[in-house]
């Protein structure tokens, strides 16, 4: 049989007497600090109103629009950039063919105007650096280009290692291009036919096509008429 209630006394489980009623579900207990309270929340209540939770779907979905939206810019820069890349890369390769040709063609200039003896101390016909064979060659293969690796020093032909010698040109660094010169003499003092014809040939793009450089030099009324390096086979970047 149950005890009964004193009269006046509080119900069981109920709060202690002289405390206000329990507040009803959802609202805060007497005393509890409005939102924002510095202090935080007294110890053992949630936060008061409780956080709403925001869903994710809305920021998987926002980050999918932006991902698809991006990809195709993306695609179209590259597909921009990387051939404009390419073609620079090559171009900055090829000014090492007009550059050398350029420092072979002042060598010719140099032999041709300078005087050169026989053994007996006579003065010989002007004359550009020649070759039994017809070109000073660089390296022992001219058909190919120097791909992949660049071609190395040391190559040329001990025949051929004079008339380099003659043109004050050396290869004592790795290049891009092969090299080779062809010249002629004056016929006495007629120096019409006295010509030369330098060229690079070159395969920067390892296609197994090569592009050729090339400087021509022809005596006019004495002096040295030079042409620009230009390209006679293939193109400027292969």
């Amino acid at each position: 049989m149950a005890t009964p209630t004193p009269p006046g006394a509080p119900p069981p489980y109920g709060p202690p007497p002289g405390h206000p009623p329990a507040p009803p579900p959802g609202y805060p207990p007497p005393g509890y600090p409005p939102p924002g309270y510095p202090y935080g929340p007294p110890p053992g209540y949630p936060p008061y109103p409780p956080p709403r939770r925001s869903g994710g779907g809305g920021a998987i979905i926002a980050a999918v629009v932006i991902a698809f939206a991006i990809i195709p810019v993306i695609g179209i820069l590259a597909a921009v950039a990387i051939p404009s890349f390419i073609k620079y890369t090559r171009k900055a390769k090829a000014a090492e063919a007009r550059m050398n040709l350029g420092r072979i063609t002042q060598g010719a200039i140099a032999y041709f105007d300078a005087e050169h003896l026989d053994g007996a101390g006579k003065a010989l016909p002007k004359c550009f650096p020649a070759n039994a064979g017809g070109w000073i060659e660089s390296d022992a293969d001219m058909q190919t280009g120097c791909c992949p690796l660049k071609c190395q020093p040391g190559a040329a032909p001990d025949a051929h290692a004079a008339g380099w010698q003659a043109l004050s040109f050396s290869d004592d660094m790795p290049r891009y291009y092969k090299y080779r010169f062809r010249g002629t003499c004056c016929d006495g003092d007629d120096c019409a036919r006295a010509a030369f014809t330098v060229q690079a040939i070159g395969d920067l793009s390892c296609s197994g096509t090569t592009t050729v450089f090339e400087r021509t030099g022809t005596v006019v009324g004495g002096e040295v008429r030079t042409t620009p390096a230009a390209v006679v086979k293939g193109r400027d970047t292969d």
